[in-house]
Formats: structure tokens, C-alpha cells, sequence
């Protein structure tokens, strides 16, 4: 068994407080989990509870127990705290042994029912001054220490976005608790006035607006995704060396396009949002989809995007690059991967670089021409057959377009390439961005995780059966996003063996390439 020290954090005891301790038996309760209590506070002769020894700052505790396994923090508001939960998230700790086990950040629970466990190693590794500056630490390196999410899901989406601890707007809630545990506050819980508050400006936060190590980039995010791709077919005119579409993949002997309604439906959800970037592309060619310049136009009519399209180029005729030109659209991705003839030969098999260089040519004539808005990029995946062509590509294309993105190959989950094959988790692993970020509107009409799934090992719902929103905050993406914050994949996920989380750095992304694009425009 671990020697425990529970670390009370109680700077603001006011009587009020105490007399809610009285109520609910919050000192039988620490008592309860066991070890060893030291009570953080600037009061040191403020009548605590017999057996706590008042400490000014964690480091203090940690010289007084020097023996501690682990630490134990709970702060005074915690009148729910459920004993049997911290316990069974004791027992999570002594089996993973992480830096941190943390029952709130991103764990579908009410803010202040569960605690947070900490390694004392890892404590006085980091900021020990107060919890608050450790956990900053935390959160602006979180490479440097290991973080354990208590993955259960106790509650629903909407509960734990509740705020369990003291205050005047629970006070109330706490007189008429059957029990002072989670099944007792959720008898008494106010949705209306517990909302959970988060702090303002953290980096990235859950969905309650608390900052983490990892997770949601803005308030807005975390409620609904900022970032919408479309993947409008399976059909291509190309078998590039580095998409499924050159080795094959599930159902690509079945061409299929997106319906309209799908979209339709989608768009109408992403109306009057913060949606920061619409993405149209495909497991194939885009504009090969029948219907593609109806779906451009619907997406300008409703005001969302701005909205980018991604294509090899082929089909950007005369004709097609005159009516992506009107269409509202803010961005267009041409993807050439080379710089010579010869090179696009071995990787865009398929398609004549002759053509595509021309009529991106063409496109930017065009808009020269109109007047048009409409932002053109160029792109490059490197790889072993054009990585010694990158520097004549940028030369190429940097005075004459918008934007020349060179972007690190991945393996689209192992298709094109050996994914790897640790067994269990692996060290230095980040969770995969995209599960914070955006959501794939899949050919089929269903919302996938990935966007380099082409085998549906991450397809959840058809959009038919639940909005985006929803399924923002489904079981499914919780349970994939703590597989992925845990570092502990299920034997069956298609995450376990992927290796393309290297090239996925939380750094980069493709919608900060489209902010850039917007802030020059602005």
C-alpha cells in the first residue's frame, strides 16, 4: 500500500465553509481516503482539524513526509468529494504510476468531485511554490511530465459541465444534499447556476473551458468544431505514390459521392457559428463530384467558411477554373508534388504535370483578370522520390502564388507504408491533434475522427441520425480522445500502430496555414 498524503488546499476557510464541512462531514471524509493530511494556508492558527499540519506551500509538505508516495490534492470547496471515487483513482495511480492522475481535466465528472494525485518526484521536479504554478508548469510543457485521465464516464456531457465546490451559487445545493457525494449532488444540481467558469486565455482547455496539457484550442472549439472537412468521393483520375488510391483501400471498387443533403445538412449546422475553416476535398478528386459547384455555391449562400478547396489540378479547365473563380470560395489547394516532369510522372501517376502546371497558370491569369479575391496555394509532400526537388518547387512557385506549403508525408495509417508495431504504449507519444480540432464529413455521410482513415476504422454516426454537435460530444470521441491522452490504445483501434502522429505536431496544422492566409488578407 502507498503511503498517502492528501494535500488540502484551503487559503479561503471562511466560516462559511466551515460550517459546510460541519454539514457534510468533509473532515470525516478526508480522514476517509486514508494517510497522512497537511493543509495548505496562510493561517496557520486557524483552528484546523486535529492530525492536519498547517503547511505554507506543497514543498513544505513534501519535507515534512518526506515518505510520501504520492500526493493527494483536494482543495477545501470540494464539499462533494466522492471518497469512493478518489479511492478507485488511488488505484489508478499505484498501477500507472504517471506524474500526475487527474480526475478533472477532460474526465466526464463535475468539477470537484474527484482530485488530482501527484508523484512527489515529479513535484519537486516542477514548481512547487503552490498547485496552481505546477499545474501552469503542466500545462506549458506537457512533454516534460506524464498525465493519467480517469477515462470513465460517471456522468453525461451536460452534467459535467457542472461546478460542484462552495460557493454562493451551490451553497443552496449543499443544504439539501441527500448525501455529499455524486450521486447525492446530482439530486440537487442546478444547471442553470452551477456551470462550470473556465479561466480565460489558457492555450488549450477541455470542453468546460479548464486548461490542459492538450486539448481545444479555443472556447469555440470545444463546444463545436471550427474546423469542417468534406470528403466529397472515393472517385479519382489519379494513383498517387502516396495515397491509398495507388495500393487500394475499402471500397474504393465502389465510387461513391457525397449526397447533397449531407452536405446541405451539415452547412445548415455550421450556420451562425465561429466556424474558422471549410475544407472540400476528398478520397479522391473533388471536382469530379457532379454536384461540386451546387455545394460551393450553397456553402457562399449560408455565410460559412471561409471555405477552401483542395485538387490535383487536372480538371481545373477553363471552364472550372472561370467558375471557381465566382463561386465564393476563399482558397484553392493545388497539390503538384514536383518540380520536373519527370519526378510528377513517378508520383502523381496518372495525370500530365504539362496540364496541371498550365492551368494553374491559367487560374492565376484569370483572376488577375477579374479581380478575384480567391487565394492560391501550391503544395508539396515530401518523400523520398521529390525531396531533392523541393528547393526548385519553391522557386517555381513562390512569386506567383499565395502560398507554397511543403508538407511531411504520412502514412494514412499504414496503407502507403508500415504503420510500426509497438506493442503497448509508446514513450514521447503527443495524442493525435485532430480529434481536438475537426470533424471529416465522409463520402458516405457519416462523421469520421481522421482524416487519413481511408479503411472507416474511425467512422462514428451518420449525420442523418445525429447533428455534428452531438457527436462532438459523444461517447465515441470521448472515449477515442482519452485512448489517445492516455497513451493506451484498445487492441482493436486502428490509433494503436499509427505512426502518423509524427507528422502531426500540435504546432502545425492545416488551419493555421488558412489563418495565415486570412491575416495577410486582412
Amino acid at each position: 500500500m502507498i503511503d498517502l498524503l492528501v494535500l488540502v488546499e484551503a487559503f479561503s476557510a471562511t466560516p462559511a465553509l466551515r460550517d459546510a464541512w460541519r454539514l457534510s462531514g468533509y473532515v470525516e471524509r478526508v480522514a476517509a481516503l486514508g494517510g497522512m493530511v497537511a493543509v495548505l494556508t496562510d493561517d496557520p492558527q486557524s483552528g484546523w482539524p486535529r492530525g492536519w499540519r498547517p503547511v505554507a506551500h506543497p514543498g513544505e509538505a513534501l519535507d515534512a513526509f518526506p515518505d510520501a508516495g504520492a500526493v493527494l490534492h483536494v482543495q477545501a470547496e470540494q464539499i462533494f468529494l466522492d471518497v469512493e471515487i478518489a479511492l478507485d483513482g488511488l488505484a489508478e495511480f499505484e498501477r500507472f504510476r504517471p506524474d500526475m492522475f487527474t480526475q478533472w481535466e477532460h474526465c466526464l465528472l463535475p468539477v470537484g468531485v474527484g482530485v488530482r494525485i501527484y508523484s512527489p518526484q515529479a513535484l519537486r521536479r516542477g514548481d512547487v511554490g503552490s498547485m496552481s504554478a505546477f499545474l501552469a508548469a503542466m500545462v506549458a510543457d506537457p512533454t516534460a511530465f506524464s498525465v493519467r485521465y480517469d477515462q470513465r464516464a460517471y456522468v453525461s456531457h451536460e452534467d459535467h459541465l457542472l461546478d460542484t465546490r462552495f460557493s454562493d451559487r451551490t451553497a443552496a445545493a449543499v443544504a439539501r444534499a441527500p448525501a455529499w457525494s455524486l450521486a447525492g449532488y446530482l439530486e440537487v444540481a442546478d444547471p442553470g447556476t452551477h456551470g462550470y467558469v473556465g479561466a480565460p486565455g489558457a492555450a488549450m482547455t477541455d470542453r468546460r473551458g479548464m486548461a490542459a496539457p492538450y486539448g481545444f484550442e479555443s472556447r469555440e472549439c470545444a463546444d463545436f468544431p471550427t474546423y469542417v472537412m468534406f470528403d466529397l468521393t472515393n472517385r479519382c483520375n489519379a494513383a498517387c505514390v502516396h495515397c491509398p488510391q495507388s495500393v487500394g483501400f475499402v471500397g474504393q471498387d465502389n465510387p461513391t459521392f457525397l449526397a447533397f443533403d449531407a452536405f446541405r445538412r451539415a452547412i445548415d449546422e455550421c450556420v451562425d457559428r465561429p466556424i474558422h475553416f471549410v475544407r472540400i476535398t476528398a478520397d479522391g478528386e473533388p471536382l469530379l463530384h457532379p454536384r461540386i459547384w451546387d455545394m460551393l455555391d450553397y456553402a457562399a449562400a449560408k455565410g460559412v467558411g471561409p471555405v477552401g478547396l483542395t485538387t490535383n489540378g487536372a480538371a481545373l479547365n477553363d471552364a472550372n477554373a472561370r467558375r471557381l473563380l465566382t463561386s465564393g470560395t476563399f482558397m484553392v489547394d493545388v497539390s503538384i508534388d514536383a518540380a520536373s516532369e519527370d519526378t510528377f510522372r513517378k508520383i502523381r501517376v496518372g495525370l500530365s504535370f504539362r496540364q496541371v502546371r498550365d492551368n494553374v497558370l491559367r487560374l492565376l491569369e484569370l483572376r488577375r483578370q477579374s479581380g478575384s479575391d480567391l487565394k492560391v496555394m501550391t503544395s508539396f509532400v515530401r518523400q523520398p522520390g521529390n525531396a531533392h526537388e523541393v528547393e526548385d518547387f519553391q522557386a517555381q512557385w513562390v512569386p506567383l502564388v499565395d502560398k507554397v506549403l511543403i508538407r511531411e508525408l504520412n502514412s494514412n495509417v499504414g496503407l502507403n507504408g508500415v504503420a510500426g508495431g509497438a506493442d503497448g504504449p509508446e514513450p514521447g507519444r503527443w495524442p493525435c491533434p485532430h480529434l481536438w480540432r475537426r470533424v471529416v464529413i465522409g463520402y458516405g455521410g457519416e462523421l469520421k475522427a481522421c482524416p487519413i482513415d481511408w479503411q472507416g476504422g474511425l467512422v462514428n454516426r451518420p449525420l442523418t441520425d445525429s447533428p455534428i454537435q452531438a457527436q462532438w460530444h459523444d461517447d465515441f470521441y470521448h472515449d477515442h480522445r482519452m485512448q489517445h491522452l492516455n497513451n493506451d490504445f484498445r487492441a482493436d483501434s486502428i490509433c494503436r500502430e499509427c505512426r502518423d502522429w509524427q507528422a502531426s505536431p500540435w504546432a502545425l496544422g492545416y488551419e493555421k496555414v488558412v489563418r495565415d492566409l486570412r491575416g495577410r488578407e486582412e
